[in-house]
């Protein structure tokens, strides 16, 4: 695992963004019956080689509902994350470990399948469902290379959705998962990190995506949850689940465990490295992370003695929340994972939603 945080310079996902040129795999193929729609399309992004309206900031009109927090899940609830943003007119190349079936518009189409193109399409929503659990899905055109080369982070557990989005105006490949799936490729912490940190980590991971569960996305009107990018949380997928098998451990060690606030599940932000002392969510972001619900993230929390600090990475942090590079330190300091999270975020509480 790697923090893109440290990455300043253009990566292959936004190369390949810029240049859509690929060859097409010979495997089923349904764009002819659509084949005139991306010239039809209107009104969209010409900016359609990036995420799109992220920001390193976090959303500051999300208000928080008690009577939807106050709820229990019997079970991880799905998460939708914003994978790829399709470049104009471009197909989706879809490959499997087994079979899956393909819905269009909510009709199955097809019910046997390990490979299929899927068109680029601003009026259909195509869903990819694997038959078995155990089946992964690859989205074979898509580029997402780790530092060296040698991971292609393609590979996703649960289904693809292919869909149009009146937010942003792009057409997105979303994966939807559960939640606890999820946080196996969340890629911000490291497979050789402390165990208690990793597991300090994870809790974080839990608390911020349900957060956003629970108030149906973080972006009013978005298609999806959150996106894959450091602006929401880092997602690499089943591939990176392979090379991190102890972050997975802590994912099953910590199941449901979340950090709630006031009886609130919280909006557990983190930060690569605070620079010492974390900050004030409300002078850094203002508006709804003033309020009273927000008081876990006043700051003011000073890193532990022995703190390895990063220039890099304390320029491209907020600085909110918890402090990964203090945290980790905790961690080797022996306090668990537990004494990591209240130290960090301020008179919280961990509990199990599920």
């Amino acid at each position: 695992g790697y923090h893109w945080q440290d990455i300043i310079v253009i990566n292959l996902k936004e190369f390949s963004l810029l240049y859509p040129e690929l060859v097409a795999p010979s495997i089923p193929n349904i764009t002819q019956q659509n084949q005139n729609e991306a010239v039809k399309a209107t009104n969209l992004s010409t900016n359609n080689s990036t995420k799109g309206n992220n920001s390193v900031k976090e959303d500051t009109s999300r208000t928080t509902n008690n009577q939807e927090e106050q709820y229990k899940f019997s079970a991880p609830p799905l998460i939708k994350i914003g994978i790829w943003a399709v470049p104009y007119g471009k197909f989706i190349s879809i490959k499997s470990t087994g079979k899956f079936k393909v819905i269009k518009n909510g009709k199955k189409i097809y019910s046997q399948l390990s490979s299929i193109r899927i068109p680029w399409s601003t009026k259909n929503i195509y869903q990819i469902q694997p038959i078995s659990s155990s089946t992964i899905l690859e989205v074979a055109n898509y580029y997402d290379y780790n530092w060296n080369h040698k991971v292609n982070y393609n590979k996703f557990r649960g289904n693809l959705i292919i869909q149009y989005s009146k937010y942003s105006k792009k057409v997105w490949v979303v994966n939807q998962l559960n939640l606890e799936d999820y946080l196996k490729g969340v890629a911000e912490a490291l497979n050789y990190d402390p165990p208690e940190y990793q597991k300090a980590f994870v809790i974080a991971s839990r608390s911020y995506a349900l957060f956003h569960i629970i108030h149906h996305g973080k972006r009013p009107g978005e298609i999806f949850t959150i996106n894959d990018t450091p602006s929401d949380q880092v997602y690499k997928g089943y591939n990176f689940e392979k090379i991190a098998d102890k972050l997975a451990s802590a994912v099953k060690e910590t199941r449901g465990e979340v950090i709630t606030y006031q009886g609130e599940v919280s909006r557990a932000v983190f930060s690569s490295d605070s620079g010492g002392v974390t900050k004030n969510a409300c002078h850094e972001w203002g508006k709804v992370f003033c309020q009273p619900e927000y008081g876990y993230l006043k700051g003011g929390v000073k890193d532990p003695s022995g703190t390895k600090h990063s220039l890099v990475k304390i320029k491209a942090s907020h600085g909110v929340g918890m402090s990964c590079a203090g945290a980790r330190q905790l961690a080797h300091n022996g306090k668990d994972y537990r004494q990591i999270l209240k130290y960090y975020f301020l008179g919280i509480k961990i509990e199990k939603e599920f």
